[in-house]
């Protein structure tokens, strides 16, 4: 401050002064310094050396905020903290500040040299001395600034204590670029220093950050205090509408406009105006029916109270179909020329007009107008304009819509030609009949009609389209006519019949009740009835209709007789009592008793009489169990149950003496249980032991008397249910019903229903619990024979099993599979494909697409060898080929079709191959069949060092023909060809241990397989005799080792009928009539299963796969021998060695090779 205090004047002054000092006086220094408050400083003051005869004067002037003071005067310093280096020979007078601060030392300083005694200065310095103050932190005024959007706002950052005074910056979060701002420095450290920051905030700016950064030179270059805002904007609505703008609605379909808004303050409602008229307040409008009145501008509008208001506008398009607006009729000449425009109404507008004529299909135009040239008669009708077009609703996909419009073209013509509906009028005698008289072509103006009956042209029955005859009579019945006319000419007339049909009724009816007695004879009844058509004649007997084919009890005769003029029917029948079941003939038995009805019936309606006969009888019991269970103490209800006619009186006996109320009975009034059936029941109060056994029950009337025993027993097991059968079967269900017995006494009587498969042992069978007399089971194999019998369960015991029956499920046509892999080689004409296993035989149905595109069938086909490969040649051209595969016994039984993908040539390889798995199954075997051959080589090699030892066996050459392991009989398709082998041929001998039938059965197992290996185990078959002894040997050590039982692998043809015979005469239970083939000899085994012959479920291709235990086993010394019966096979062992508890046998060779 000082330095700038010096005047212009004074610069020139003191350049005077030096000029006048010859050379002593320097001009002006300046310098600037910054010192920490608390340090130490020197203020360095350099002039020319003063000669030592020049006396100076030398002092330091302070300048701060308190004002101007000298702080050193030649080598005094004024203040404690300073020191002076006053050396003026030198050049140098130096203020040395210790402990520098801000009060005293913060300010300007000025060093000068005056010479004594003239005063004249002769050099001056000024520094400026700054002392470093850390500035406060920058604070933010308003703390939480709320701008309006559009109107100016403040921010002002300010800090204190800074020296020198700091820099004050503004800046947006997330941008670099400097704001511009209004700086007002402090001007000392208890004065703040502001910037202030003028926004005009937008609606962007809701949410920014501002930050003010505060720095001066005390802080260094890397540090720097800042603070951070943030700014609220309120700012005005902004109004988003939709779901899109413009919105089309199809007319009829509900609109949802809606209304968002953004605005700051939230506005909690908005107001809908259309056509300036206040609709809504709601965000979402809904227009629950759109009609096209309801197309146009809507305005939402939203004020947040800031001083203007937020406007949006929507156009709703209503989308309508073709609205076709026609005259309904339209009259013309003939001969002129019509043209008819189809006026629409549509939005958008169509894109096709097509116009059709009614009743007449070949006729159709296109375009808005319909032109019709030199019109005749037949040109009248109806045409119907139809318009198209595509309508395309906000976020919904295009669709056509039609509108139809009719107009009829009538063009003035006389009638034609009279008809009459219906053609053949039939009208019945009561009632009335309303005929319709029409023309063709139908005249115009429309006709009136005259209607008359043949005979009377003059009597008029009406001149109306219409004609009705109100009632009926026979003698309405005739020949009538009808005739069309109008102001341009008459048409012709149309004859026609009408014929009165007539219902029956009865014209001699029965009598209303008959009665009888037992004996008596020559009971006839008659009755006629009149109808037109001929009514036939039907008794009946409690609503049962009589057959009349049937003469055992009844006769029945009917006779007709026609009548004139009016051609009805009269129907006589008559009913007599008598038949061979009649004892005699023709007496009448106590179940002629009841209502019959004679009944007359045509095409027209019915008519009906009846009578009630009553024939006296002796009494009948009625009751279905003679028993009734209670125990001691108990209260015996004994009921007796009589049919009898007239009403019976009942007598109770019991240990031959009529029952007293002094035993403890009381006999319970009679009462009448149902039509001619009563029931009497005798009660035992308190029932003991002396009362247990035969009550005799007597009911007598006037025609006899019956008698009846019922014993009273104690509670107990119910008894065995009977007449069991099925009511429905399917391929996963059978339904079973039977008779209940006496339940023991109990009510609480369950039934125990077991079911298992045809050829399965009692172990697998399965039980289901029922609570009624008809039970359904579920979850079954599809054409499956299952053996089913039932028991009867109640807390005190069971009964025995029931009679058994056998039941086959039905096919469920679902599960036939489909050909899979399906191609068809263009190279060879050829179809090859796959089936997944199936049970039954299946075959194909080829058929071939033509090129009209239909379908033909081609061949059928059998599925017997694998891989499926057929040609396909064919007279005709085809573009594909397709199959299905049917079962082979019932070829309507069929699944999908499959169309085949054509190639020119099949990769057979990947076609029959597994899926893609092949080489690991390859593998497998492989490792199998060689760890096997091993195992064998490894036995047979030390098994021959111990028979040359033994020489037990002579050397003979036999060779054995290795079996099938898979055998034939697995296949379905090879169970005729196994049946015709021939099982004479004999490969060798063994002597010693196998004798000749053996030998013979081995053989014709491995002749069966014909050659088709299903393994490599040729090295193991085909041996020598003696290799066959020590084989022999070692199978019959095998087989008492190995007792799995290999069911999976199937037995003979022989074994398997063995097997069947044995278990169809179970010893647990379960016997079965002989199978189909089969007869039964007086061991009871069963023989003769022959080619073309069936199991005992009636399927010849069914194997029974039970556990193939309890095998009857013969023996010759504890060796292999078979039994020399035709068409039976059986491998046997020695009996001995079989255990005590029915342990599994020992299995055919080779099971026990596998």
């Amino acid at each position: 401050m000082f330095e700038l205090s010096v005047t212009t004047m004074e610069k020139w002054r003191l350049a005077l002064l030096v000029i006048l000092s010859q050379g002593f006086v320097e001009s002006t220094e300046r310098e600037s310094l910054d010192v920490l408050e608390g340090e130490e400083v020197t203020l360095q003051c350099r002039f020319d050396p003063v000669p030592s005869v020049t006396e100076v004067t030398l002092y330091w002037i302070r300048n701060n905020r308190e004002g101007s003071d000298n702080a050193a005067i030649e080598s005094t310093s004024l203040d404690s903290n300073y020191r002076v280096e006053r050396y003026p020979a030198l050049g140098r007078y130096d203020l040395r500040i210790e402990n520098t601060t801000y009060d005293r030392d913060n300010g300007n300083f000025k060093c000068m040299v005056k010479e004594a005694g003239t005063g004249n200065l002769l050099h001056i310095k000024k520094i400026s001395l700054t002392v470093l103050l850390k500035p406060s932190p920058p604070r933010i005024t308003p703390g939480n600034p709320a701008a309006t959007e559009g109107k100016p706002v403040n921010l002002t950052c300010s800090s204190v204590g800074g020296s020198p005074p700091p820099q004050l910056r503004w800046y947006k979060e997330g941008d670099s670029q400097l704001l511009e701002s209004t700086m007002i420095l402090g001007s000392n450290r208890e004065e703040p220093s502001l910037s202030i920051l003028t926004l005009v905030p937008q609606k962007e700016d809701n949410d920014a950050v501002y930050r003010c950064t505060v720095w001066n030179r005390a802080l260094g270059q890397r540090q720097k205090l800042e603070t951070r805002i943030n700014i609220k904007v309120n700012y005005f609505p902004r109004l988003s509408i939709g779901p899109a703008n413009p919105i089309r609605i199809e007319e009829g379909n509900t609109a949802v406009i809606t209304c968002q808004v953004d605005a700051q303050p939230e506005v909690k409602s908005v107001k809908w105006t259309r056509e300036g008229r206040y609709i809504a307040t709601t965000f979402r409008h809904v227009i629950p029916t759109v009609n096209r009145r309801d197309s146009g501008s809507y305005f939402c509008e939203a004020d947040n109270n800031l001083g203007k208001t937020g406007k949006a506008e929507l156009s709703l398009v209503v989308l309508h179909p073709p609205k076709v607006t026609l005259t309904s009729v339209k009259e013309v000449d003939a001969g002129e020329e019509v043209t008819v425009h189809c006026e629409v109404s549509a939005n958008p507008r169509p894109i096709s007009f097509k116009w059709s004529k009614e009743d007449d299909p070949d006729f159709e135009q296109a375009g808005e107008y319909l032109r019709l040239n030199d019109v005749k008669a037949e040109d009248s009708g109806k045409f119907i304009c139809s318009a198209v077009n595509v309508i395309d609703p906000t976020d919904e996909k295009p669709r056509k819509r039609t509108g139809n419009g009719t107009i009829e073209i009538a063009v003035r013509h006389k009638p034609g030609t009279a008809f009459v509906k219906p053609s053949a009028p039939v009208g019945i005698e009561g009632r009335s009949i309303t005929l319709t008289c029409g023309a063709s072509p139908s005249g115009y103006p429309e006709p009136a009609f005259s209607w008359w009956r043949d005979g009377h042209p003059t009597e008029i029955l009406s001149t109306q389209a219409y004609l009705t005859v109100r009632p009926l009579r026979l003698s309405s019945a005739g020949r009538y006519f009808c005739k069309p006319h109008n102001e341009l000419g008459d048409g012709l007339a149309v004859a026609f019949e009408l014929e009165v049909q007539q219902e029956p009724r009865i014209v001699s009816g029965l009598q209303d009740r008959i009665l009888r007695k037992t004996g008596d004879t020559g009971l006839v009844m008659s009755c006629s009835g009149i109808g037109k058509p001929k009514a036939d004649v039907t008794w009946f007997k409690n609503g049962e209709p009589i057959d009349p084919a049937d003469t055992t009890q009844y006769s029945i005769t009917v006779s007709a007789q026609q009548s004139y003029p009016q051609t009805t029917t009269n129907v006589i029948s008559t009913i007599r009592f008598n038949g061979n079941r009649r004892e005699p003939s023709n007496a009448v038995m106590p179940s002629d008793a009841g209502e019959y009805v004679c009944q007359f019936e045509n095409s027209v309606g019915r008519a009906q009489s009846a009578v009630v006969v009553q024939v006296e009888h002796h009494p009948l019991v009625a009751h279905a169990h003679n028993k009734i269970a209670a125990d001691p103490g108990e209260i015996a209800y004994i009921p007796c149950r009589m049919k009898a006619f007239p009403t019976p009186s009942f007598e109770w006996e019991w240990r031959k003496t009529t029952a007293q109320r002094k035993h403890g009975f009381y006999e319970v009034p009679a009462r009448q249980t149902g039509e001619n059936e009563y029931e009497s029941v005798l009660q035992v109060s308190n029932v003991d032991s002396s009362h247990y056994g035969e009550f005799v029950c007597k009911a007598t009337n006037n025609m006899g008397a019956a008698r009846t025993v019922v014993s009273l027993v104690k509670k107990g097991k119910p008894e065995t249910p009977t007449d069991i059968s099925t009511t429905e079967t399917g391929p996963n269900s059978i339904s079973v019903v039977w008779t209940e017995n006496f339940n023991g006494g109990l009510n609480d009587t369950v039934f125990s229903l077991q079911y298992r498969e045809l050829g399965g042992s009692i172990s697998q069978a399965k039980e289901v619990i029922c609570h009624a007399k008809d039970c359904t089971l579920n979850n079954l194999k599809q054409h499956t024979t299952y053996i089913i019998r039932v028991k009867a369960i109640n807390r005190l015991g069971e009964s025995n099993w029931s009679e058994q029956v056998s039941v086959t499920t039905q096919i469920d046509v679902s599960q036939i599979p489909r050909a899979e892999s399906l191609f068809f080689e263009k190279s060879t004409k050829s179809i090859s494909f796959k089936v997944d296993n199936y049970p039954l035989n299946l075959m194909g149905k080829i058929e071939v697409m033509n090129l009209e595109g239909n379908w033909v069938h081609l061949r059928s086909v059998l599925l017997k060898h694998r891989p499926y490969k057929f040609a396909v040649s064919s007279g005709i051209e085809f573009e594909n080929v397709r199959i299905r595969l049917c079962l082979e016994g019932n070829d309507l039984l069929c699944g999908a079709y499959t169309e085949a993908s054509i190639v020119d040539r099949i990769q057979e390889k990947q076609i029959f191959s597994g899926a893609g798995d092949s080489w690991l199954v390859a593998v497998i075997v492989g490792v199998l069949v060689t760890a096997v051959i091993s195992l064998i080589v490894l036995v047979k090699f030390c098994h021959e060092r111990h028979s040359k030892n033994k020489g037990l066996l002579k050397k003979e050459d036999l060779t054995v023909s290795r079996p099938d392991l898979l055998h034939t009989s697995l296949s379905y398709d090879k169970i005729s060809s196994m049946q015709q082998r021939d099982a004479d041929t004999v490969a060798g001998t063994v002597a010693g241990s196998i004798d000749g039938n053996l030998q013979q059965k081995i053989s014709s197992m491995s002749g069966g397989g014909h050659g088709e290996s299903v393994n490599s185990q040729d090295s193991l078959w085909n041996v020598t005799g003696e290799d066959l002894r020590h084989k022999t040997k070692l199978l019959t050590e095998l087989s008492e080792r190995y007792e799995t039982d290999y069911a999976h692998y199937p037995q003979p043809e022989e074994y398997l009928a063995e097997m069947t015979t044995q278990y169809l005469a179970d010893t647990n239970g379960f016997n079965l009539a002989a199978p189909k083939g089969y007869i039964r000899d007086t061991e009871g085994a069963f023989h003769s299963f022959h080619q073309e012959q069936y199991f005992a479920n009636g399927d010849r291709y069914a194997i029974p796969s039970r556990h193939r235990s309890n095998i009857s086993l013969q023996g010759l010394n504890g060796s292999l021998t078979c039994a020399d019966n035709q068409n039976q096979f059986q491998l046997c062992f020695d009996p001995d060695r079989v255990s005590e508890d029915n342990e599994t046998p020992k299995k055919v060779i080779r099971e026990i090779i596998v």
